[in-house]
């Protein structure tokens, strides 16, 4: 759970250190295959020449040579195709417009008023990205595990593009990271407390639900919302309920580089609960995160998770905690949180 926080800090911090390096949050990015498709073509091509060099030097009276070269041409093909992807797919995206090379080295440019759609089409290995122009007609194929495809997905929601999704295999759909994507909003400064405080009693009720249904544990949550700035985060060693804060009251406006993270721990007899691995039993994600933005003429968004979403992931990890509670050994620590949790968040009128 500490993991998703972790990531989506990192990646907000990452993004705008990118964005510092363009004048006026100038959008540039690359979406290209990874080192590893040219690397894996290379070492087909060796080992497919090895092999020819040994079939050569030691001959099978007994082998059909037809077959025998016949796979090593499929081999050596297989190898050529992963080095001309790798050297070749790519898409580069300059504001808005964007240049697209297929597997095979051809050429396209279209702009972000070019595209109508985008249809993302999921499977069990990877998820693939096509966009289609204003008539329908396919302008070009990404694939999820492409590098910086992740900020293409975003760019085009940022910039509001229609993003279909189907699954090509029948029940597949649990996609819980890029649900949270596509159901990500941006809201002002000034709607955050509305939203915090609305979504705090909708956790107090799912908290109090599992106390009550689990009274043989005899342990119950305490939550809030921690805020914090990025640099608050930055040492990925430290649990985050050892991290201080440096935003102590909000009455102006919110840091350039707030995140806030949603926080419940479980307690016992007033001490927190802790595992084998000497970690607190914590449920920790990340509800309002400030980034760089993908949106034409926009330089930072606030980016708030769908409600509905993050309740979903809580109810889940709450039914993963009662089978795992009773298999395994815990103890209690009196541990002092070094920052406050609170009932709300946003900026203090």
């Amino acid at each position: 759970m500490q993991e998703k926080v972790k990531k989506e800090v990192k990646e907000k911090k990452e993004k705008n250190i990118k964005k510092e390096m363009k004048p006026d949050g100038y959008i540039s990015f690359r979406v290209r295959e990874y080192r590893i498709v040219i690397a894996a073509g290379v070492l087909t091509i060796l080992f497919t020449l090895f092999i020819l060099i040994m079939g050569l030097k030691y001959p099978s009276a007994d082998g059909n040579r037809i077959i025998f070269y016949s796979a090593l041409l499929i081999l050596l093909l297989i190898g050529i195709i992963c080095c001309i992807r790798g050297i070749f797919h790519s898409l580069t995206v300059e504001e808005m417009n964007m240049h697209y090379v297929n597997w095979m080295g051809r050429k396209t440019s279209f702009t972000l008023d070019d595209i109508g759609y985008c249809k993302m089409k999921l499977s069990s290995n990877q998820q693939k990205l096509i966009l289609y122009d204003l008539l329908g007609k396919k302008l070009c194929k990404l694939e999820s595990d492409m590098k910086g495809s992740g900020d293409f997905l975003r760019y085009l929601l940022d910039n509001r593009v229609r993003v279909e999704c189907k699954a090509e295999q029948a029940g597949y759909s649990n996609m819980p990271a890029l649900e949270a994507y596509l159901r990500e909003t941006a809201v002002c400064e000034e709607e955050i407390p509305k939203c915090a405080d609305g979504l705090y009693g909708k956790v107090r009720d799912i908290l109090l639900e599992w106390e009550k249904q689990n009274k043989a544990f005899g342990a119950y949550w305490e939550f809030g919302y921690g805020e914090f700035s990025a640099a608050d985060l930055e040492n990925e060693k430290d649990e985050l309920w050892s991290r201080r804060s440096s935003i102590h009251e909000l009455t102006a406006e919110l840091p350039e580089d707030y995140a806030c993270i949603l926080e419940a721990y479980l307690k016992k007899d007033n001490e927190y609960v802790i595992d084998q691995k000497n970690k607190a039993v914590c449920i920790l994600f990340p509800y309002l995160v400030r980034t760089c933005s993908y949106q034409i003429g926009e330089g930072l968004r606030l980016r708030k998770m769908n409600e509905d979403v993050l309740t979903g992931w809580i109810r889940e990890d709450l039914e993963s905690l009662t089978k795992i509670l009773p298999k395994r050994k815990y103890h209690t620590e009196p541990v002092v949180l070094q920052h406050e949790l609170r009932k709300t968040a946003g900026i203090r009128r």
